[in-house]
C-alpha cells in the first residue's frame, strides 16, 4: 500500500464497495471526526487509529468483540478486544516500525497476533537465511512472510478470505511455487463454546478466532532430498510480569519427555515442568524459546496474565503421527528434528517489557503439484473475574491460576 495521508486513505476505502468493506468505512469516518484518536493507550481504538495511517484494514465484529486484519501487510490479523473499541487490544504492535512505515514506501513488518510462516526454521532446508551461512548476521524473513500484500477473495461482518500467488526459495536453492490460501474468521459464542467444550460464564468478556492456512504446490512434485515446506502461524502478544505460558503434555513411556530449550539455557525462574504442564515465563523481558515435540504435544497452548486478568488459549490442528520440520538454527541434515508448538519470550526495550509468541506448526509432506497442506490456528482471550478465569484455566490447561503463578512471583 502506498504512503497516504488520513484524507487520502478515507477516500480510497470509500471509493470501494460498500458490502466488501462495511465496517471499515464506518470506523475511518469516525477516525476522521478525530474520535477514535482519543481512546488511550493499549486500546484497539487506540491502535486503529495508529495502524489506519499505514495499513489497509479490514475489520471483522460480532457485537463488542473484533478484529482487525491487514491484507497489505501479509494477511495478518493485527490484534483483537473482547470489549470494542474501548476494550483492551490483545496484540503486540511494533510501534516504532509503524512509524518508520508512514515514512517511506519500503514497509517493516509490525507484528500481530496470528501470521502466518513456512517452515523449516532451521537445517540445511532453512527459508529464513537467503542461501548463506546460518548465522545470526544472516538472518531475514522473506517478504512473502513478513510484508508482502495478499488479495482479498471474499468477505463478510464476520470473515474474510485471503490469497497470494508466489515463489519461495530454500538455503540448497530448492524454489517452490505455491498458492496460499488464508481465511479468517471471527468466532461466536456458540462457536467458541462448542470448540472448546466450555460453558462461557456471564461475567467473562471473550473474542475468538480461527485463520485456516492452505499451502498448494503449484510446482514441481517436492522430494524430501530437496527440502518441504509447511504452514506455521505465529501469535504476538505483550509481555507482563505476571504473564505465563502454559503448555499441557503427554508423558510416552517409550518417547521420554522431552522440552526443548533454544537461545541458551536458563534457570528454573524462567521455566517449570509440573505434573501435566509445562511454565514458561512470558514477560517480555528475556530472550528464550521452548517447544514440545510431537510425541509430548497436547493441541492447546495458553497464557495466563493475571495482572490484567486475561487468559489466553491456542488451539491448531494437529496430526500426531506427523513429520515436523526442524525448529533449530544449526545445520543439521535432520529435516524432520522439530516442535509442533512453541513459545518465544523476547528482549525489553530500553527497560520496558515487549512481546512473547505462541506458535503451532503443521507436518511437512512431499506434495505432488496440485496437493496442499492446510493448517488451522485458533486464537482465543478471555478477560474478566479471576475466579472465573481460574476455572476456564483448570478446565482448557488442566491447571489452576495459582499453580501456573508458583514459583514465577
Amino acid at each position: 500500500m502506498n504512503e497516504k495521508n488520513t484524507d487520502d486513505l478515507t477516500c480510497s476505502v470509500k471509493n470501494r464497495s460498500i458490502h466488501i468493506y462495511p465496517i471499515v468505512c464506518m470506523l475511518v469516518v469516525c477516525f476522521g471526526c478525530n474520535t477514535i484518536a482519543e481512546y488511550p493507550k493499549g486500546t484497539f481504538g487506540y491502535d486503529l487509529a495508529y495502524l489506519q495511517r499505514t495499513e489497509e484494514l479490514v475489520m471483522l465484529q460480532d457485537g463488542e468483540a473484533m478484529v482487525m486484519v491487514s491484507p497489505s501487510g501479509q494477511g495478518r490479523v493485527l490484534t483483537s478486544t473482547s470489549n470494542g473499541l474501548s476494550g483492551r487490544s490483545y496484540g503486540w504492535l511494533n510501534k516504532k516500525a509503524i512509524d518508520q512505515n508512514s515514512q517511506s514506501k519500503t514497509k517493516k513488518p509490525i507484528g500481530g497476533e496470528d501470521r502466518l510462516w513456512l517452515g523449516p526454521l532451521g537445517s540445511r532446508y532453512t527459508l529464513y537465511y537467503g542461501g548463506k551461512e546460518i548465522a545470526q548476521n544472516n538472518w531475514r524473513v522473506p517478504a512473502l512472510l513478513s510484508t508482502a500484500p495478499f488479495q482479498i477473495r471474499n468477505q463478510t461482518e464476520r470473515s474474510v478470505a485471503l490469497y497470494k500467488e508466489a515463489t519461495i526459495q530454500n538455503n540448497i536453492q530448492t524454489t517452490f511455487s505455491i498458492a496460499i490460501d488464508r481465511e479468517i474468521t471471527l468466532l461466536s459464542r456458540s462457536e467458541t463454546s462448542s470448540l472448546l467444550g466450555v460453558s462461557l460464564p456471564k461475567p467473562v468478556r471473550f473474542v475468538g478466532f480461527e485463520s485456516i492456512n492452505r499451502i498448494t504446490n503449484r510446482g514441481d512434485d517436492w522430494k524430501k532430498e530437496a527440502g518441504l515446506i509447511a504452514p506455521w502461524v505465529l501469535g504476538k502478544f505483550p509481555g507482563s510480569s505476571k504473564s505465563v505460558a502454559v503448555f499441557p503434555y503427554k508423558k510416552e513411556v517409550s518417547r521420554p519427555f522431552q522440552l526443548r530449550k533454544y537461545l541458551g539455557d536458563f534457570a528454573e525462574d524462567r521455566v517449570q515442568v509440573l505434573e501435566n504442564v509445562v511454565c514458561f515465563k512470558t514477560d517480555g523481558a528475556f530472550r528464550s524459546k521452548v517447544g514440545l515435540k510431537p510425541q509430548n504435544t497436547v493441541p492447546v497452548l495458553g497464557n495466563v496474565d493475571v495482572e490484567n486478568q486475561v487468559l489466553t488459549i491456542v488451539t491448531f490442528s494437529f496430526d500426531e503421527n506427523g513429520s515436523f520440520l526442524s525448529s533449530t538454527e544449526t545445520e543439521s541434515p535432520d529435516l524432520f528434528g522439530g516442535d509442533v508448538v512453541n513459545a518465544y519470550n523476547h528482549t525489553p526495550v530500553k527497560g520496558q517489557p515487549t512481546f512473547f509468541e505462541l506458535e503451532s506448526a503443521a507436518p511437512a509432506r512431499e506434495l505432488k503439484t496440485g496437493q496442499s497442506i492446510t493448517h488451522i490456528h485458533r486464537t482465543f482471550h478471555f478477560e474478566g473475574p479471576l475466579n472465573e478465569l481460574n476455572e476456564l484455566s483448570r478446565i482448557l490447561l488442566g491447571v489452576a491460576l495459582h499453580e501456573v503463578q508458583n514459583g514465577f512471583d
